[in-house]
């Protein structure tokens, strides 16, 4: 079994079929751990407040309903026709924090996975949390985050959508976006891959809303053509009938305008123009008065209603809203998600109470939300962990209002959690935590709403002598060694507290050298300062500059790294460009200039880049890996140690995920979880029991849970997918943080504690987050590189304020 996250994978048939108890009729299945279709509708309400229902379907309100709505009904909500259930149990103290907290960050979407959330923040910026086995997140890692980490990408974006291991969204230019899991076509992307990095689907800039289930998408363009990729083996998507599966995006039905569509487990159902539902694919003909049509692979249509104005699908039960502002479900119901105060599973769509005012609604696995015109919030059905945020664990068979506030605005359901967003843009989130898929940093369940208070978590580190930091306000911290002006605070003393750079909060990606300093903001661009003696800051100069400088006016710019005196930056269009002493830069030039940012080659397909002392490696976008520059100790690992002036590709493999180059030897991650090294070993931070130099990767043990690495001098770190961290090589100041200087061979635990999240490392210092955003520090200070106010070298982490 491969792995994802931190939770095992079934696979791929076996999750389709045996993986499902079938519990409903007409072969509707509730998946026992996989399935997590997650769901939401809305109905704008023109005169009373502008609802916005958030899911994987379609993450903003524009995506679902057109712009012309009916106004829906002001009829005062109808809460005598819904009964409370039997007496409930006092919620347990871990509950959830103070719910009218306010987090000072605003976000305006949210979508949920199985096990991840993705969040838009108002400013379009994407932030995203839980299990990251495929690289779901898009933060450029395979790693699992219990709190909000921000996208590599400085995009804007204006819709998201969540699948299983897949995400997707659509930028503020309407171009089209995916990352995650790409095997069966999921990415849509043209090829099989799987990338930790938003990667375009074509060209074209009219893509309006998305829908994504456990192995297939479905989008809307303006005009209202559909179209579908992915697994197409049970007719969901109606390609062409037939079982294979699409690795870009294919018209379904020819002929139809649409105007919502919402992707099931198996099945898919869609909003014409005329205000009629359809449905395809495995029950779809649920609710249909055809039955013989019980898994048709074209539409049919759902009843002869024609004022139908959104639709959600679960698992295996559906919830609709119509222009009159009732709100329908059928479907599966043996936990309550109809909300008719029964468990009888229902064949056709039938009105949840007599409430007209229903704005919004999301369907979850096995349990359901809607929101009332008046802001208020109700659930019903399943409730084992707490995800209908009533403070029980007991499911409910009719809607029952979830807490007290009225100023909801937003809602998800996922499949054993849910989200919520204010008006005023605050994200809550209850239910189960199991992959840190809340937030909150802390792993608990809760079973109210609990606010995400980003606060000051930090969210990128970089370190040589000298640390940067970027919080999760956007602001960036420095501090250590300062010779040229690496601190970017104007002057040239080092410091050994952070101070902040600026008052700057757009700052998204850091990336420390020896002595200069590269960053990015959320506009797209590129900024550099410190030290300039071999034109890395990238201005075609060699003037250090003590405080940050826009680098050209380009605003594309995607991902960066520092070298001990080079810079590597990869665009949104998947070019490679270097800057600074020549030897690392790929070029092909042997001939030192001054010069601006240089392109790589002429390939628009790299992933990802790191830089090392005199050398680079990088990723592209089928999985190969790739190393140039000095090669002297076979750090570049392909079988030599030649010199190397443009990028050489390692062996043949093609499932490479990570790669960090160090001083004089790397390590990477291949997408099944293990761990390779390469290059010098005259202290064993190679990690392979010896102190043998290797020129070709070779595997460090045979975990298969790696989830991310760091490298120095002479030493090696990683953090596995179980929050743990692990060191190996030099020891002489404490790098292991275990309190000794013994050194080890082979990968030795830190502590007994998990949660580690990030961690970076050069010579021998090391700054680490933990899950709940903290920052953590040990081992070399002689320039006050730790952060604590002294410049003692420490050999257990301590808290960095």
């Amino acid at each position: 079994m491969r792995a994802f996250g931190v939770m095992g994978e079934w696979p791929k048939d076996w999750s389709r079929t045996c993986g499902k108890a079938c519990v409903g009729f007409l072969g509707l299945c509730l998946l026992t751990g996989a399935c997590g279709k997650l769901a939401g509708l809305q109905v704008r309400d023109a005169g009373l407040h502008d609802a916005r229902a958030s899911r994987n379907d379609a993450s903003v309100a524009d995506a679902l309903v057109p712009a012309d709505l009916a106004v829906v009904s002001d009829a005062a909500a109808d809460v005598a026709a819904l009964p409370a259930d039997a007496a409930r149990p006092e919620a347990p103290a871990d509950a959830g924090p103070d719910a009218a907290a306010d987090t000072g960050t605003r976000f305006r979407a949210v979508a949920l996975g199985v096990s991840d959330m993705l969040a838009l923040e108002s400013d379009g910026a994407l932030w995203g949390c839980g299990s990251n086995g495929y690289g779901e997140l898009g933060d450029g890692s395979y790693t699992t985050s219990s709190t909000l980490v921000r996208s590599v990408s400085s995009y804007k974006w204006q819709t998201i959508a969540a699948g299983q291991f897949t995400s997707v969204g659509i930028r503020s230019d309407g171009t089209l976006w995916a990352w995650g899991r790409g095997d069966y076509g999921m990415l849509g992307i043209g090829r099989e891959i799987t990338t930790s990095f938003p990667t375009q689907i074509g060209s074209e800039n009219d893509w309006q809303s998305l829908s994504a289930s456990d192995w297939y998408t479905m989008g809307l363009k303006t005009d209202g053509i559909l179209w579908a990729w992915g697994d197409e083996s049970y007719g969901e998507q109606s390609f062409d009938g037939g079982s294979d599966y699409q690795v870009s995006p294919t018209q379904v039905s020819p002929g139809m305008v649409w105007r919502a569509v919402s992707a099931g487990c198996n099945s898919a159902f869609a909003i014409r123009g005329d205000g009629t539902l359809w449905a395809w694919g495995v029950s779809a003909a649920v609710g249909s008065s055809d039955a013989s049509a019980s898994s048709p692979s074209v539409p049919v249509q759902v009843g002869t209603a024609a004022d139908w104005q959104a639709i959600a699908t679960g698992c295996s039960h559906l919830l609709a809203i119509r222009t009159d502002g009732t709100l329908w479900a059928w479907g599966d119901n043996d936990k309550g998600q109809l909300g008719d105060g029964t468990t009888n599973a229902r064949s056709a769509p039938a009105q949840v109470g007599v409430s007209t005012d229903w704005v919004a609604a999301a369907a979850g696995s096995g349990h359901s939300l809607a929101l009332r015109a008046d802001g208020s919030l109700w659930s019903w059905g399943w409730n084992s962990y707490g995800q209908l945020g009533d403070g029980t664990t007991f499911d409910r068979h009719s809607p029952a209002q979830a807490g007290s506030r009225n100023d909801w605005a937003t809602i998800a359901a996922g499949y054993w959690n849910s989200a919520a967003l204010t008006a005023d843009g605050q994200l809550f989130t209850w239910g189960s935590n199991a992959e840190g898929q809340l937030g909150d940093g802390r792993g608990l369940d809760y079973f109210v709403p609990a606010a995400i208070d980003m606060g000051m978590a930090v969210k990128q580190i970089t370190a040589w002598y000298h640390a940067a930091v970027i919080r999760a306000d956007g602001t960036l911290w420095t501090w250590g060694e300062n010779e040229h002006g690496q601190l970017g605070d104007g002057g040239t003393s080092p410091r050994s507290i952070p101070s902040q750079v600026g008052t700057g909060t757009t700052w998204s990606d850091v990336a420390g050298g020896y002595g200069h300093t590269v960053a990015l903001r959320t506009d797209g661009t590129l900024w550099s300062w410190g030290d300039n003696g071999n034109g890395q800051l990238g201005d075609g100069t060699n003037s250090e500059r003590h405080v940050p400088a826009q680098v050209g006016t380009d605003r594309d710019w995607a991902a960066i790294a520092a070298g001990e005196q080079h810079s590597l930056a990869i665009k949104s269009n998947r070019t490679l460009w270097a800057w600074g002493a020549i030897a690392a830069l790929g070029t092909g030039q042997d001939t030192e200039t001054l010069s601006p940012p240089l392109q790589v080659g002429t390939g628009a397909d790299w992933q990802s880049v790191s830089a090392g002392a005199e050398y680079s490696m990088g990723i592209k976008l089928d999985g190969t890996l790739w190393g140039w520059g000095y090669n002297d100790e076979g750090q570049l690992g392909d079988g030599t140690t030649t010199f190397r002036w443009t990028p050489v590709q390692v062996g043949t493999d093609a499932d490479w995920s990570t790669v960090v180059a160090g001083i004089d030897h790397a390590l990477a991650l291949k997408q099944n979880g293990t761990l390779w090294a390469f290059g010098a070993n005259w202290m064993g931070q190679l990690g392979d029991g010896t102190d043998q130099a290797r020129s070709v990767p070779v595997q460090v043990g045979k975990a298969t849970d790696w989830a991310s690495v760091a490298t120095g001098y002479g030493a090696s770190l990683a953090i596995k997918k179980d929050g743990s961290l692990w060191a190996w090589g030099a020891n002489s100041l404490g790098l292991y943080g275990n309190g000794t200087t013994a050194s080890s061979y082979v990968p030795t635990r830190i502590g007994s504690n998990g949660g580690w999240q990030l961690v970076t490392l050069r010579w021998y210092s090391v700054l680490a987050t933990r899950s709940d955003g903290s920052l953590w520090a040990w081992g070399e200070n002689g320039s006050g590189e730790l952060g604590n106010g002294d410049v003692v070298y420490r050999s257990t982490p301590f808290p960095i304020p």
